[in-house]
């Protein structure tokens, strides 16, 4: 991306449409709406710059993070999208599944991408 683009409101980019659609909201609470420049105001909305979002080596949205959380905190859900990845280059044998579980993140809840 080499331009600003619209995260909330009636403006928002399609990227963000999509993320905020596949990962859960981090916040319950996003302010006073009065005070935020965009409309709608939704429940899923990115409430500040530093909000993260992690995706897989396929571009599917994987989770979502707090600004409050650092980028090196992000690690051990890294390596697990890269343990995630590695075992589906394996070939399986035949009495192995060969579709990773995913026990956390918002591929869980939606497997679409």
């Amino acid at each position: 991306m080499f331009q600003k683009l619209e995260v909330n409101g009636d403006g928002q980019d399609k990227l963000y449409t999509d993320l905020k659609s596949v990962c859960p909201p981090v916040k319950t609470n996003i302010g006073t709406t009065s005070m935020l420049y965009w409309t709608p105001v939704r429940v899923g909305d990115i409430t500040w710059n530093f909000q993260k979002f992690l995706v897989d080596a396929e571009g599917r949205p994987y989770k979502r993070y707090d600004p409050a959380v650092l980028p090196a905190q992000l690690k051990d859900d890294i390596a697990t999208l890269i343990q995630m990845r590695d075992n589906q280059a394996t070939p399986s044998s035949p009495d192995t599944d060969d579709k990773p579980t995913v026990t956390s993140g918002a591929r869980s809840a939606r497997n679409v991408w």
